[in-house]
């Protein structure tokens, strides 16, 4: 019997990265897409051979017939469908950040424990190999007790804040359209600019593959012009004690390349993660153990949220995208936007 899968939301990512991962999944059938502008619907269903497409998509969580539902839609209102979903019993792929508001983040983590319903936020770089390899072997206490985290993060998307993302059509290779101009621009659309759209994937990447939990965070963002932070430096302190850093910009020119990279520090060792570059190297007492280096393909794996979810709905197994993680990094950007405007650091508590 065939995965019914549903679609809210018809924007840049949705068809670059979802819908395409479904359709080649075996025993997978789109039952319905749904979104507010009629060009992008139309587009889409021009562009996939779809048919069920809804200008309402509470119209359509409400007809269509189907077990998950991807949200992928601007920023603020990724709560308000990802709860329509989960009342009505839909396990769900929500699309990072997971929300804006972290109480309402917290909110959708307990719904979907009590309805036994799976959630995964949409952070592709957890289904990067390595990334799951160094995650073990900090569990496993191949490190010793965690000391430092540093993090890097930068991005080619100054021209999204700007609102004028056409200008990277050929740099990200839009396969229907890009996203629309105010998406990126207006904070009552997007909550913010560099630390929503960029630097949640940072802190997503260390909260997740450290275990650890932020209880203090200090910041300061640069708008460079923007009407929305390009430039974002955070300070955090652990429930460990131990200190970390995300320095990350959104500023890089089109012709030059991305960088994540994760630094992790311990007692008993150190790793360093280069996402962008598909390799990683880990020290410990031992000496150095180099891991493979990773096709261009396996770094970010943009098909890997929804293979998730699938497997989570058909067989079990581990969600490495779970909700707590989304929940806590929303969480996390808060604290590092009130830090920023207020100039003092922050204490986090659930």
């Amino acid at each position: 019997m065939k995965l019914r899968v549903a679609f809210v939301g018809c924007g840049w990512w949705t068809t670059f990265a979802h819908i395409p991962t479904a359709l080649a999944a075996p025993d997978v059938q789109v039952v319905g897409i749904a979104d507010s502008d009629p060009g992008r619907l139309a587009a889409t269903e021009n562009r996939f051979g779809l048919s069920a497409a809804y200008a309402d998509a509470h119209e359509m969580l409400a007809t269509v017939d189907c077990e998950a539902v991807v949200v992928a839609t601007p920023n603020s209102t990724h709560y308000g469908y990802a709860r329509k979903a989960l009342e009505l019993g839909r396990h769900v792929l929500l699309e990072k950040p997971m929300v804006v508001d972290p109480t309402e983040g917290w909110e959708l983590c307990t719904l979907a424990q009590r309805s036994g319903l799976q959630m995964v936020v949409g952070y592709a770089t957890h289904y990067n190999t390595q990334a799951q390899r160094l995650k073990e072997e900090i569990a496993d206490g191949r490190l010793g007790d965690l000391e430092n985290v540093a993090c890097l993060y930068a991005s080619i998307v100054r021209e999204l804040y700007a609102g004028n993302p056409a200008t990277y059509t050929d740099v990200f290779g839009y396969t229907v359209h890009g996203p629309a101009a105010a998406t990126y621009t207006t904070p009552a659309i997007s909550g913010g600019g560099q630390g929503q759209s960029q630097l949640t994937h940072a802190a997503a990447l260390i909260l997740w593959a450290t275990g650890l939990t932020p209880t203090q965070v200090a910041a300061m963002t640069h708008n460079s012009g923007l009407p929305v932070d390009l430039v974002d430096g955070v300070l955090v302190r652990f429930d460990n004690n131990a200190v970390g850093t995300i320095s990350t910009t959104g500023g890089l020119h089109p012709d030059h390349e991305e960088i994540i990279e994760l630094s992790v520090f311990g007692r008993s060792g150190h790793a360093v993660l280069n996402v962008t570059q598909g390799t990683c190297v880990i020290h410990d007492a031992n000496g150095i153990e180099t891991l493979p280096t990773l096709p261009r393909n396996r770094r970010v794996p943009e098909s890997g949220p929804l293979l998730n979810l699938i497997e989570l709905i058909r067989t079990g197994g581990p969600n490495h995208s779970p909700p707590e993680i989304g929940a806590s990094t929303a969480q996390f950007v808060d604290a590092m936007y009130r830090s920023a405007s207020e100039g003092r650091t922050i204490v986090l508590t659930r």
